[in-house]
């Protein structure tokens, strides 16, 4: 974090694109205020004659890592507030990996390529949803310990989850649960036991469930109560801002398809949601190797949940979104764009399986060379797409923008190749200094992939 944003870090700078300025900032101001006045900020008077503030939600009341900026000065302290939470979200991708057999070098990337993709450094502008996104691999994490070994684990299950509950981010939120659902679902299908343990897990999983529920009623009671007085659906499209057919090409090239606002921002033009939804070259390669690798069924599993939730993500204009809408509520998600969230979450998980299994079996040369090439292949096929079909009349170099790119991709694949050989009988410590150059070089195309973000 230091290095990435020093500036902000020590107060010489602040964030204020956007949603930032308008939303997060003034809501952190008023309840920063109310809470040096000895207030609780039930009510907000100062936006549209009057508005619930507590029951919003998303103003984060009642959260414990509030108190980072109640307790120090602004704006300094709300940008300290976001960015311990990008931090927290990056060592939490690294513990859960860990947690999934990957070792420290492949858990360690995916925490790299987490913390620092496309969406979650856009999430800074909203300090509720990097707090629910930072949390969202710890919840995980210690929700699958709770079901697995029960007795303390509950502590930790029920803490972490209240305190992203009360982060007040719905839509991450739900994703963090529709995650765990299907991982434990996918434990139950991989796993030979009787039906007595899997009774047990699912036993202790509702009771964690409920343990939350009951932790983060003071927030949740006035949310519901107030969602029931309102009319979300009717005054919006239910498919806005919906992902376009070859949006998930933005995963790979964060600007495809995309537009330079009047002051320097990149904006695509299907949606405004976020400005990047970028995962990475390499991550998005080692992530194809997890999935067409040996039968890892857990990574088959976070491979048709990633398809479904990029096809959900094209709204309206795709089947599934449709299908699914005749029966759940997806117009109260509002922007079909957010099914890319828990995207940002399983390509790095899946790219440190990807490692894992490159670490565990000989990979030859050839493997790496296809890999490369069919990495490659679709990107310059995007650059083909957005140059000469969607947008015929945009001014901008795509040859000089895809080279560095795949440049950083041979060199990665390259030095885990490297990295490969170096692997003796024994199994020693492989050479840090190839880990550091995958480090550096997945930190720096992913923090510096667009101007301004």
């Amino acid at each position: 974090m230091a290095i990435s944003f020093p500036a902000v870090l020590v107060g010489l700078e602040t964030f204020a694109l956007r949603d930032f300025g308008l939303f997060g900032y003034p809501l952190a101001a008023y309840h920063h205020h109310c809470f040096w006045n000895g207030e609780i900020p039930l009510w907000n008077p100062l936006n549209e004659c009057g508005l619930p503030f507590l029951a919003q939600w998303n103003t984060l009341v009642l959260y414990p890592g509030s108190l980072i900026y109640l307790l120090r000065p602004l704006p300094w302290s709300v940008n300290l507030f976001c960015l311990v939470h990008l931090y927290l979200g990056g060592l939490g991708a690294f513990v859960l990996a860990r947690h999934w057999k990957c070792r420290g070098g492949a858990a360690a990337f995916a925490g790299v390529a987490y913390a620092f993709n496309g969406l979650l450094q856009n999430s800074l502008m909203w300090p509720n949803n990097i707090a629910a996104l930072g949390l969202f691999p710890w919840v995980v994490w210690s929700v699958q310990r709770c079901w697995s070994v029960g007795g303390r684990a509950y502590v930790s299950a029920s803490l972490l989850g209240a305190m992203q509950m009360l982060t007040g981010a719905p839509e991450v939120i739900l994703f963090t649960w529709c995650f765990i659902g299907v991982v434990w679902f996918a434990e139950v299908l991989t796993q030979t036991e009787s039906v007595r343990p899997i009774a047990q897990r699912l036993g202790r999983l509702l009771a964690v469930i409920s343990i939350i529920s009951l932790l983060a009623a003071a927030q949740l009671l006035p949310f519901f109560s107030l969602l029931s007085l309102v009319d979300r659906a009717s005054q919006f499209d239910g498919s806005m801002w919906s992902a376009t057919p070859f949006s998930w090409l933005n995963l790979l090239l964060p600007l495809f398809d995309t537009m330079r606002s009047p002051i320097g921002q990149v904006t695509h033009l299907s949606q405004a949601w976020t400005h990047s939804v970028y995962a990475g070259t390499a991550t998005c390669a080692l992530a194809l190797h997890a999935m067409v690798s040996r039968p890892v069924k857990p990574a088959h599993v976070l491979g048709v949940l990633l398809i479904g939730f990029v096809a959900i993500s094209s709204g309206q204009d795709g089947w599934l979104y449709e299908y699914l809408a005749a029966v759940l509520p997806l117009d109260s998600l509002r922007f079909p764009i957010k099914f890319l969230i828990p995207c940002s979450f399983m390509l790095p998980l899946l790219a440190a399986i990807g490692i894992r299994e490159w670490q565990s079996a000989p990979v030859p040369p050839s493997r790496v060379a296809v890999l490369a090439v069919v990495v490659a292949l679709i990107m310059a096929g995007g650059g083909w797409l957005d140059a000469g079909v969607i947008n015929p009349d945009r001014d901008f170099d795509w040859i000089a923008y895809l080279v560095p790119r795949m440049v950083s991709l041979v060199v990665i694949l390259t030095a885990l190749y490297a990295l490969r050989r170096y692997v003796n009988q024994s199994g020693t410590r492989l050479p840090v200094c190839l880990w550091g150059i995958i480090f550096v070089t997945c930190w720096a195309y992913l923090r510096f992939h667009q101007p301004n973000l």
